[in-house]
C-alpha cells in the first residue's frame, strides 16, 4: 500500500533489480509473464475521516480483498492508493467498493468513507459519474437514498458504490470563429462522431453549441478526445480556429483548460505540435484536446555562475529531479532549459526549485533561474508571488521573502505560487520634532495588512534649511522587518552646532521597498531640529479670524474666514463674496504669541482707519478717513506668552490697504507670521455645515467620475472599468471593460473618464489610463499583464452605443487620441521597474520629446484626470512620469516643452491635435508642444477650470516639502527645481545640485503657487476638486474651489475675487475620507469619489435662527467626524441659538439629555468657552460702533486645554469656578451697571458652561 497526494491515483517508477538478486528473478520470469498475462490490476484511491475506516472490493459481488485502518486527509484531497490483482480479466461494472465499520462514537469519531476513483489497467474511472451507484451516501435535503448520479466520493454510513451500471453520455460544448469550423469526437482515439460548429461566441466564450452523443458502454474521461479538423481559411480569408469549452461526462464537466489535459492544436515556434499541457480552451490548427490526467510537463530555465551548481527540482516537498553542472552565463542571461515529466498533473504551488550545493566558501556558486513553464504557463521567478529563502539582498543579508528575483546566491529554494502577505510599509507620522541636543532622531515606520516574510524600504535624508553633515548626519539606508514585525524606527544623528539659530528642517523621503511589500503614505516626513541656543522655535498657530461686513462700523456681517497673516491690499476690489468694494469693515480676533521676552513695536498700515489693542492696551486708535498711512505703538511681551489681539479696519472709497507688522530687538521688522498667531474657526456666514451622503456603494477602486447632461453618472474602476448609474442605480453591465489592456498596479490604471458635453448627440465617453501593450500577454512578472515594469499611457474615447441605451460602449470603438504614438517597442525596459532604479534608460529620449508619447517610467505619476472646457476642448493632466522617492534626473523632461510630460494639455476631443490658440502652437496640430498650455509640474493628479476666467487650477502631489495650487495659463510652475512656496519659489533639494539646476536657476520664468500647504502641517498628497457653480449651497461658497488632501481627509475650499484671483483658503469642517475626485452634479451638489468604493455627495445642513430648549438637533454628529464631541456643540449652539443666549442655555440642557458629554476634552471646553465670550461681546461691541471707548477683550485665562476627557458635572466646575474671570472681562467691556439683562445671561450661561 502506497501514499500519494491529491485526487489522482499515482504511477510508481519501476526500479532495477538489485545485481545480487537477478538470477533468482529470471528463474520464474516465464512463471511471472504468463500469470500477468491473464490478471486485471485494480487500483483503489481512498481516504478515511478517522483513519480507522475500513473498506472492501468486490468482484461481481464477491470479496476479494479487504483494507482497514483506511488513511489520508479527504479534507485536503489526499488519497491512499490500494491495489489488488484479479486472476482473471475484470470490466468495471463488476466492480464494487464497500464501506463496512461506520461508527460514531467518542473513542473513533464520526467514520466515513471517501473514494476517489477506480482504476482498472490504465483507465481511471472517477466515483462521482453519473453512472455510478450508491447506497450509502448523504445527501442534503434527500438524505441517504440508493441511487445513481449522487456526485459525491462519500459513504457516510455502510453501503457501497457499484461501478459502471449504464453507458456514458458525452456533450461536447463548442465555438467557431468563422462558423465554418468541424471537430470530431473521439473514443480511445477513434472518431465516433463529427460536428460542424456553426455557432457560439468564440472571442469572450460566452456561449457554445453543444453536441451529444449516446456512448453504447461507460467511457472514462481519459478515453475521450475532441480534436479539430479541417482548419484553413475561408472563401473569403477568414482564419479557421474553434475553442472548446470542455465536454460533459455523465453530468460531469471536463474543462479543456484544467490541468492535465494534452493538447496538439497549439503549435510553438521550436517544438512544433507536439501534445503539451496547455491550459488553453482554442486550436489554432488541426489538433485535439486529450481528457483525463496526462501529467504535468515543465521546463526550467536556469543558469549557474560557475557552471558546476547543482539545481534540484521538488514537487509537493519531494525530490522529483536533480540536475547537475547547470552551465550557461548568470550574468549575460544565457539559460539552458531543463525539461521534466510528472506522472500526474502539478500545481504550480507545490513546485520548488534549489540551489544546493553552494556550501563551499572558496567558491561562489549562484544560481539563476528565469522563469519555470508548466501546463503552458510561464512563470517569471520574479513574480511578486515566489518565496525565496536563499537571495542575498544588498543591506538585507540572506533572509527569506518575497524578493522579485532570479538568483539564488546561497543553498535555498524558490517557492512558486506562494501568496502570502508581506503588508504595507508607511512612516508612521510625517512630522516629527527633536531637540537639538537629542543626539538622534527616531522616524517610526509601521507595517500593516500583513507581516509575512522578510521586507525593507530604502530611505534617504535630503536638506531643507537644515545642513547635512552640519546639522544632523546625512542618512541612507534599508530599514529591515524580520518575519512579523509590524514597526521599527529610522534613526538619524543630530549633530549640536552651538549657533543661536531659527529652528530648521530636513526631510525623510522612503523610496525602494523590497520583498513584496507596498509603500504606503505617508512617503516623506519634515523633521524639525527645535534650537536649544536661545531662539525659541516658531509657534503652531493659524492667524487670525477676520469677520467681514458690509459698513464702516461693522453693521452687516458677510462672512468669516481665517487669514493667515494681515497683508492685504485690495486696491479698489472687493475682499471677498458679497462684500462691497467700499465702504466695508473687518474686525480681525485671536492671540498673538512672542517669541522673546522683549518690548515689541507693532505697525498698521492702512487706507482707510484703523484700531488695535494688544493685551488689552490701545497701541493704535486712528479709525478715520485717510490715505495709506503707518502708526505704531510697543508693548512688553514675554516669550511663549498668548496675548489678546484685535485690529479693527474701514474702507471708505478708492483703494483699500491694510497691513499689520512687528519688530522688537531680535525681531527684524515683519509681517506677523502665522506662527505667531492664534484664532477660533470661522463661523460661516450661512450658518450651517456640510455631511457627506453615499449615493453609490458597490463599485471596486473607483478613481473619477462625470456626468451626462441628464445626471446619469459614470464612474472609472481603476482596474480599467467604466460603470454607470442610471436613476440611483448602479447598472450591472458595465459601459466599458478594458482591464486586460489597463496596467493596473499601485497608482497606476484607469484615472480619468469625462464626457462629450453634447452627449448622447455627440456620444462619445473619454478615459485616462496606463496601457498594457498586446505584448503583455505573453510575458509574466514585470513585463506582463499589471506588472510593475515601464509602460506608456493613453488618452481614448469611446462611442456609446444606441441600442443599449447609451449605457454600453460599441465594441471596438475606440480611438486613441493622446499617447498613440507609443508601442511596446517604444517602451524603455518594460520588463524592468525603473521608479527605483534611474539608471535604467529614460523612455522617450533624456529630454522626452518622443512624438505623442506619455511616458510612465514609474508606478506613480501618471496620466491623470480629464476635463472639458467652455470653449469644448478636452485638457488633460499628464506626471512627470519619474520616481516618487529619489532624486531623478528624467523628472527634468518636464521643463520642455516638446515632452508631453509633467503638462497640461488641451487638445481637440475628435481629432486629438492640439487645440487652435494653445500659447506654445508651432503650426503643427500634431507636435507634442502645441498641445501644452501649462509645464513644470510633478504630479497633477486631479485640476479644475475657473468658471469666468477659464484659468486651469492645479493640484500638484508634491515630493518632500509642499503640496500646491498652480493657477495660470502658459505658465511653467518649476518642478523640479521648485517645490512650494505660496508667493515664492522655494529650490528643491536634492534637485537644486543636479547640473542642470544652475542654468535654470540663473534664468527662468517659474511662477510660484498660489497657495501650498507644507508637508510640516500636515499636507501629504492634494486632491483638488471642482468649482462650486450651483445654487443649492449658500451663496458665499459660489464659485469657490473645493479640495481636501489625502493625507488628513479634511475638505477645505478656496476663494477668489471677481476676477478670479485668489484670495484665501478655509476649513469646511468636514472630514471627507479617501477622496480622489471632486465633480460638480447636475443637481446642484458636489459629488465625490471615495476610492473605498463609493461616490458621495456634499450636503449643506442650515440651522434654523433659533432652536427650542426642547428640540434636540436631528444627529449628534454635527460636522459628520463620526464622533459626537464638543466640536459638534459649539457648532449646534452658536450657530442654532445665535445670540440668544437663553436658547443657547438651554441648548446644552437639551444636548446634555440627548447625547451625554462624555466625549468632551478640556479642549473642547475651551471652544465652548470662547463661544461664551463671543455672545457677550456682540451687544457690547454694537454699543461701541459710535463711540471712543477703550476696551479690552475678555480674559483668556479659563480657554485651558489639556488631554484628558471631562464629563459634564466636571465642566460645570471648572467654569463656575472662573466665573469671576467671566465677569472681569464683561466689566472690561464698560458694563459698569450691576445686573443688566446681558450681564445676567452671560453669568448664567458661563456657570452653565
Amino acid at each position: 500500500m502506497g501514499r500519494h497526494p491529491g485526487h489522482r491515483p499515482s504511477r510508481r517508477l519501476s526500479h532495477p533489480a538489485h545485481p545480487k538478486s537477478s538470477q533468482r528473478c529470471l528463474a520464474f520470469e516465464a512463471l511471472e509473464d504468463r500469470r500477468l498475462l491473464a490478471s486485471t490490476h485494480i487500483q483503489v484511491d481512498a481516504a478515511g475521516a478517522t483513519g480507522s475506516e475500513a473498506m472492501r472490493l468486490l468482484i461481481d459481488g464477491s470479496p476479494v480483498s479487504t483494507w482497514v485502518r483506511v488513511g489520508g486527509n479527504p479534507s485536503n484531497e489526499f488519497y491512499e492508493t490500494f491495489t489488488y490483482n484479479h486472476p482473471t480479466a475484470v470490466t468495471i461494472d463488476q466492480v464494487r467498493i464497500e464501506f463496512i465499520n461506520d461508527a460514531n462514537r467518542p473513542d473513533t469519531g464520526d467514520r466515513n468513507l471517501f473514494v476517489d476513483s477506480v482504476t482498472i489497467g490504465n483507465l481511471r474511472y472517477d466515483t462521482r459519474a453519473a453512472n455510478v451507484y450508491s447506497t450509502g451516501t448523504w445527501l442534503p435535503g434527500i438524505g441517504i437514498t440508493p441511487g445513481y448520479n449522487k456526485q459525491s466520493r462519500a459513504l457516510h454510513t455502510n453501503g457501497y458504490f457499484q461501478y459502471g451500471g449504464y453507458a456514458s453520455t458525452i456533450d461536447v460544448l463548442a465555438a467557431g470563429r468563422t462558423g465554418e469550423e468541424r471537430i470530431a469526437l473521439q473514443i480511445d482515439g477513434v472518431t465516433v462522431a463529427t460536428y460542424n460548429v456553426t455557432g457560439g461566441d468564440y472571442s469572450q466564450g460566452t456561449s457554445y453549441q453543444q453536441f451529444s452523443y449516446q456512448a453504447s458502454t461507460p467511457i472514462a474521461e481519459n478515453q475521450v478526445r475532441v480534436a479539430f479538423v479541417n482548419d484553413g481559411t475561408t472563401t473569403d480569408g477568414q482564419d479557421k480556429n474553434v475553442r472548446i469549452d470542455g465536454v460533459v461526462l455523465d453530468g460531469r464537466k471536463l474543462e479543456s483548460e484544467r490541468l492535465g489535459v494534452l493538447t496538439t492544436g497549439v503549435p510553438h515556434p521550436e517544438l512544433g505540435s507536439i501534445p503539451r499541457l496547455l491550459q488553453t480552451e482554442k486550436l489554432f490548427t488541426n489538433g485535439y484536446f486529450q481528457y483525463g490526467d496526462n501529467g504535468a510537463e515543465m521546463f526550467i530555465r536556469a543558469a549557474g555562475s560557475l557552471g558546476d551548481e547543482t539545481m534540484r527540482l521538488f514537487i509537493n516537498g519531494e525530490t522529483a529531479a536533480t540536475y547537475r553542472f547547470v552551465r550557461g552565463n548568470t550574468e549575460a542571461g544565457w539559460f539552458r532549459t531543463f525539461r521534466y515529466r510528472h506522472n500526474v498533473g502539478v500545481p504550480l504551488n507545490q513546485v520548488s526549485i534549489a540551489l544546493i550545493n553552494d556550501n563551499d566558501p572558496a567558491y561562489d556558486r549562484n544560481l539563476r533561474v528565469d522563469n519555470v513553464w508548466l501546463n503552458g504557463n510561464t512563470t517569471e521567478t520574479e513574480s511578486a508571488f515566489v518565496y525565496s529563502t536563499g537571495t542575498f539582498i544588498e543591506g538585507i543579508g540572506v533572509e527569506p521573502g518575497y524578493w522579485r528575483t532570479e538568483y539564488l546566491h546561497a543553498n535555498g529554494e524558490f517557492r512558486f505560487a506562494q501568496p502570502g502577505n508581506p503588508g504595507t510599509l508607511a512612516l508612521q507620522t510625517s512630522l516629527v520634532d527633536v531637540d537639538e541636543n537629542a543626539g538622534t532622531v527616531s522616524i517610526p515606520v509601521v507595517r500593516t495588512g500583513g507581516s509575512d516574510g522578510t521586507v525593507g524600504v530604502e530611505y534617504t535624508t535630503v536638506d531643507a534649511s537644515a545642513t547635512a553633515d552640519e546639522d544632523y548626519v546625512a542618512s541612507t539606508g534599508i530599514l529591515v522587518f524580520a518575519p512579523g514585525e509590524t514597526q521599527k524606527s529610522i534613526v538619524v544623528p543630530i549633530l549640536d552646532d552651538g549657533d543661536d539659530e531659527l529652528n530648521e528642517t530636513f526631510n525623510l523621503a522612503t523610496s525602494v521597498v523590497y520583498g513584496g511589500s507596498v509603500l504606503g503614505q505617508p512617503r516623506t516626513a519634515t523633521i524639525t531640529i527645535v534650537d536649544d541656543d536661545g531662539a525659541p522655535p516658531p509657534g503652531s498657530g493659524n492667524g487670525l479670524l477676520g469677520a467681514y461686513y458690509n459698513g464702516i462700523y461693522h453693521q452687516s456681517l458677510v462672512f468669516e474666514r481665517t487669514d493667515p497673516m494681515v497683508d492685504f491690499n485690495w486696491a479698489f476690489d472687493s475682499p471677498g463674496p458679497g462684500v462691497n468694494a467700499d465702504f466695508f469693515s473687518v474686525r480681525w480676533t485671536g492671540q498673538v504669541e512672542a517669541r522673546y521676552t522683549e518690548t515689541y513695536t507693532f505697525r498698521t498700515s492702512t487706507d482707510d482707519g484703523v484700531n488695535l489693542w494688544v493685551n488689552g492696551q490701545v497701541l493704535v486708535y486712528q479709525y478715520h478717513d485717510q490715505g495709506l498711512t503707518s502708526y505704531t505703538g510697543s508693548i512688553s511681551l514675554e516669550a511663549g506668552q498668548k496675548y489678546d489681539i484685535m485690529m479693527e479696519f474701514y474702507d471708505a472709497t478708492a483703494h483699500a490697504t491694510a497691513y499689520l507688522e512687528w519688530s522688537s530687538p531680535s525681531t527684524p521688522w515683519e509681517f506677523i507670521p502665522t506662527s505667531q498667531l492664534y484664532s477660533d474657526p470661522p463661523t460661516v456666514t450661512v450658518p450651517g455645515y456640510f455631511t457627506g451622503e453615499t449615493v453609490v456603494t458597490g463599485l471596486s477602486t473607483p478613481t473619477a467620475m462625470d456626468f451626462d447632461s441628464t445626471g446619469r453618472m459614470f464612474v472609472a474602476e481603476q482596474a480599467g472599468r467604466v460603470r454607470v448609474v442610471q436613476n440611483g442605480q448602479l447598472l450591472t453591465t458595465p459601459f466599458l471593460d478594458i482591464r486586460n489592456q489597463v496596467n493596473f498596479i499601485q497608482d497606476r490604471g484607469m484615472i480619468g473618464v469625462a464626457v462629450h458635453p453634447n452627449f448622447p448627440a455627440t456620444p462619445y465617453v473619454y478615459v485616462s489610463y496606463v496601457w498594457d501593450p498586446p505584448e503583455t500577454a505573453n510575458f509574466t512578472g514585470n513585463a506582463g499583464r499589471d506588472g510593475a515594469g515601464n509602460r506608456l499611457s493613453r488618452i481614448s474615447r469611446f462611442t456609446a452605443d444606441s441600442a443599449t441605451g447609451y449605457n454600453t460602449a460599441v465594441p471596438g470603438s475606440e480611438v486613441v487620441l493622446v499617447g498613440g504614438g507609443g508601442t511596446w517597442s517604444t517602451i524603455s525596459h518594460p520588463e524592468l521597474d525603473s521608479t527605483f532604479d534611474t539608471n535604467i534608460p529614460a523612455t522617450g529620449g533624456t529630454d522626452g520629446s518622443a512624438k505623442d508619447v506619455l511616458i510612465i517610467d514609474t508606478r506613480t505619476h501618471a496620466i491623470g484626470n480629464l476635463v472639458f472646457g467652455p470653449e469644448g476642448a478636452l485638457y488633460v493632466a499628464n506626471g512627470d512620469g519619474a520616481s516618487y522617492g529619489l532624486v531623478d534626473p528624467r523628472a527634468v523632461r518636464v521643463q520642455n516643452v516638446d515632452s508631453l510630460s509633467g503638462k497640461i494639455l488641451r487638445v481637440d476631443p475628435i481629432t486629438g491635435n492640439a487645440w487652435p490658440g494653445n500659447p506654445f502652437h508651432n503650426g503643427d496640430p500634431t507636435a507634442n508642444r502645441s498641445k501644452v498650455i501649462n509645464y513644470g509640474l510633478r504630479n497633477p493628479f486631479r485640476f479644475a477650470i475657473q468658471p469666468g476666467t477659464g484659468t486651469v487650477v492645479v493640484g500638484d502631489v508634491g515630493w518632500n516639502a509642499h503640496e500646491e495650487i498652480n493657477q495660470g495659463w502658459q505658465q511653467n510652475f518649476g518642478w523640479p527645481y521648485y517645490e512650494g512656496v505660496q508667493g515664492s519659489n522655494a529650490q528643491t533639494g536634492g534637485y537644486n545640485t543636479l547640473s542642470t539646476a544652475a542654468a535654470f536657476y540663473a534664468n527662468n520664468n517659474a511662477v510660484p503657487p498660489i497657495w501650498s500647504r507644507s508637508h510640516s502641517a500636515g499636507g501629504v498628497a492634494i486632491v483638488v476638486g471642482d468649482f462650486y457653480t450651483g445654487t443649492v449651497y449658500p451663496e458665499q461658497y459660489q464659485d469657490a474651489l473645493f479640495f481636501s488632501d489625502f493625507g488628513d481627509n479634511q475638505l477645505k475650499y478656496a476663494q477668489f475675487d471677481s476676477s478670479g484671483t485668489f484670495e484665501s483658503v478655509n476649513a469646511a469642517n468636514l472630514s471627507v475620507g479617501p477622496v480622489v475626485e471632486m465633480s460638480m452634479g447636475r443637481d446642484g451638489h458636489l459629488y465625490y469619489v471615495d476610492i473605498t468604493g463609493k461616490v458621495g455627495r456634499l450636503i449643506f445642513n442650515e440651522f434654523a435662527s433659533t432652536v427650542a430648549a426642547s428640540t434636540a438637533p436631528q444627529s449628534g454628529d454635527i460636522n459628520g467626524d463620526g464622533a459626537v464631541t464638543g466640536a459638534d456643540f459649539l457648532a449646534w449652539q452658536r450657530n442654532a441659538a445665535g445670540a440668544n443666549q437663553t436658547a443657547a442655555t438651554d441648548a446644552l440642557a437639551t444636548w446634555d439629555d440627548s447625547y451625554g458629554t462624555s466625549a468632551l476634552s478640556d479642549a473642547n471646553i475651551a471652544w465652548v468657552a470662547q463661544s461664551v465670550q463671543s455672545m457677550a461681546a456682540t451687544p457690547v461691541a454694537a454699543t461701541l460702533a459710535d463711540e471712543s471707548l477703550e476696551f479690552a477683550p475678555p480674559a483668556r485665562e479659563w480657554a485651558f486645554a489639556a488631554s484628558s476627557e471631562k464629563p459634564l458635572n466636571d465642566i460645570l466646575s471648572v467654569a463656575d469656578s472662573h466665573s469671576d474671570q467671566a465677569d472681569a472681562a464683561f466689566e472690561s467691556f464698560g458694563a459698569e451697571d450691576a445686573e443688566t439683562d446681558e450681564e445676567s445671561d452671560f453669568h448664567g450661561l458661563t456657570r452653565l458652561i
